[in-house]
């Protein structure tokens, strides 16, 4: 099989600066994601119209940061994986895709030592049904959520310093097989989860002529088994 693409894509964005400490922005772009062949059979590329509008502000002496985004995408010939017993992994594509959402983000330095920070996301998205396959689930959870904190410690007489860093993930519940199937709904719908992960790291510990950062990790610490 022979396939070839090609495509333009473009961006705009308009900004007004209220202040030096807060700034409105609106976005408009495209993508688009090539064309190909998978088994022998050629596939459509996958194109994007993106519409954003957005605020970024500076408060309380600079110690909280707020951004805003809210956006809608249209998607055009949406590539999707499916599975079946038959042919295994194949590509099709919904004709359209509508996605609408909106997303909050706050960072806090109360101190020189510590810094939080907390986020919010929704997406909805709605996929056309499939000329062959029928209806097409969306994969993406509607609501996210992210919660961290971070200490930094004072510096060292050798100019390293500690840090510590918890951050919490939580992902709403989700579906993990595009293709509707009430036979198997029990086992491709993913339940909600929050994870907990932590990390300690040595920062700028002078090596010869050189810094280098030293850190241990760990992701899942609740244990979490969903």
């Amino acid at each position: 099989a022979d396939a070839s693409f090609d495509h333009w894509d473009f961006d705009a964005t308009a900004t007004y600066i209220f202040s030096p400490d807060v700034r409105t922005y609106a976005r408009f772009a495209t993508g688009y994601l090539s064309g190909g062949v998978l088994g022998g059979t050629t596939f459509k590329p996958e194109t994007v119209k993106s519409y954003e509008v957005g605020l970024k502000a500076d408060a309380l002496d600079k110690s909280l940061r707020v951004n805003v985004a809210a956006f809608i995408t249209r998607r055009k010939d949406v590539q999707t994986l499916g599975f079946n017993v038959a042919s295994g992994t194949f590509l099709f594509a919904s004709p359209f895709g509508h996605e609408e959402g909106f997303e909050i983000e706050l960072i806090a330095k109360p101190s020189a030592n510590f810094t939080f920070n907390a986020s919010y996301g929704y997406l909805h998205q709605k996929l056309a049904a499939d000329p062959v396959n029928g209806p097409v689930n969306s994969l993406a959870p509607k609501n996210t959520i992210s919660v961290g904190a971070q200490y930094d410690s004072p510096y060292f007489s050798n100019g390293s310093h500690v840090q510590f860093r918890l951050d919490g993930f939580f992902k709403d519940k989700r579906l993990s097989d595009p293709i509707e199937s009430a036979s198997t709904l029990a086992l491709t719908t993913l339940p909600s989860r929050f994870d907990v992960n932590a990390r300690l790291s040595l920062m700028e510990l002078p090596i010869g002529s050189s810094r280098i950062n030293i850190a241990a990790w760990a992701q899942n610490l609740t244990n979490n088994r969903k």
